[in-house]
């Protein structure tokens, strides 16, 4: 996702692709097994991914002074910025050794690569940055972490199991389910059965929920 000058078209961007997501789960709930465990996995991933982008263009957005829904973002430079973010390469290397200051020896001025920035989806590293920047809308991202409750975390432990479907990320995921969630199933379980179950008081399967609150949360961030 491309930084917007409104706050408000890159929200209604990541609904659009997020609902299309959430359209193919709900969807696949009749396939087979091999069919669904194929749509969960790819929908898994993209919404990961698709999430992570929207946080890093809400981090761009500071930068461009992008409106949101209240007014325009701030963006104010710390006194303890290394470069001044005189352009946005700058801007994304403050940002990146703010959160991995390790990183400022072997690399001491910008740009700094793409797969050494921020963990974007990680929405606690989102607002440590957003903070230092003097974000306007920090207190929408800080509400947002509140109502996310774990829930963007949970998300990332499914993408890591999908991504590469390993034991420990099994158990990882499954321990985080069952500890997290009222989800009756049995050891043997498939992660793609447990994810298409609806926790008790819920009227979607557990991926879909995911991806239900952090739509809704998402908002709060613009």
């Amino acid at each position: 996702m491309r930084p917007s000058s409104h706050l408000n078209k890159s929200y209604n961007k990541f609904l659009k692709k997020s609902n299309r997501l959430r359209d193919d789960v709900v969807k696949a709930q009749s396939l087979s097994f091999r069919e669904r465990d194929l749509v969960l996995g790819y929908t898994v991933l993209q919404f990961h991914n698709l999430w992570a982008a929207y946080c890093r263009t809400i981090a761009l957005s500071a930068y461009y002074k992008a409106n949101s829904s209240s007014g325009k973002t701030s963006f104010s430079v710390p006194a303890s910025a290394r470069t001044n973010c005189r352009d946005l390469e700058s801007y994304i290397y403050d940002f990146t050794i703010l959160c991995k200051p390790f990183l400022a020896k072997k690399n001491p001025s910008p740009p700094i690569q793409s797969r050494l920035e921020p963990a974007w989806h990680n929405i606690d590293i989102l607002y440590d940055g957003l903070s230092w920047f003097s974000y306007s809308n920090i207190n929408g991202v800080d509400a947002a972490r509140s109502f996310y409750n774990g829930v963007t975390n949970h998300v990332t432990a499914a993408r890591n199991f999908y991504a590469h479907k390993k034991k420990d990320t099994n158990e990882k995921l499954v321990s985080l389910v069952r500890r997290e969630y009222t989800v009756a199933f049995s050891h043997d379980e498939h992660v793609t059965d447990i994810l298409f179950k609806r926790p008790r008081g819920e009227a979607t399967p557990l991926a879909v929920y995911w991806i239900d609150v952090v739509k809704s949360g998402a908002g709060l961030m613009v």
